[in-house]
């Protein structure tokens, strides 16, 4: 009463076919959620349909891609008139944003503190 070559082969298309049958179960339920799920969030965030989100999407993508752009243009600014920062102490006055005197803040340092701030 041996198990035969024949007999482990069919054990093997068995569980070939349940593994396949059980990925498509999986693959169903996953679709299923993100459609529930994109529905969801397609009503709470107010898209009409999917198209419009992709749509939305690309014009975020195209502004931090702009961003990007523009942050290095500054950053290359930068590098290439280092001497030109100044960096805020304390005789600059309350956390080295207002100036304690009346003067004219020139725009590469208004840039430097305004930075300075947004990195904090």
């Amino acid at each position: 009463m041996g198990v035969t070559l024949a007999d482990i082969k069919a054990q093997e298309e068995k569980l070939k076919k349940e593994q396949a049958k059980l990925r498509q179960q999986k693959k169903r339920l996953i679709e299923k959620e993100n459609a529930e799920m994109g529905k969801a969030l397609r009503k709470h965030f107010g898209f009409e349909s999917f198209a419009d989100f992709e749509r939305w999407l690309s014009s975020i993508s195209d502004d931090q891609q702009h961003e990007k752009s523009v942050d290095n243009e500054w950053l290359a600014d930068e590098k290439s008139a280092p001497s030109e920062r100044d960096y805020p102490d304390e005789s600059d006055g309350l956390f080295g944003v207002i100036p304690n005197k009346k003067s004219q803040m020139s725009e590469s340092k208004f840039t430097s503190i305004f930075n300075d701030v947004n990195l904090r």
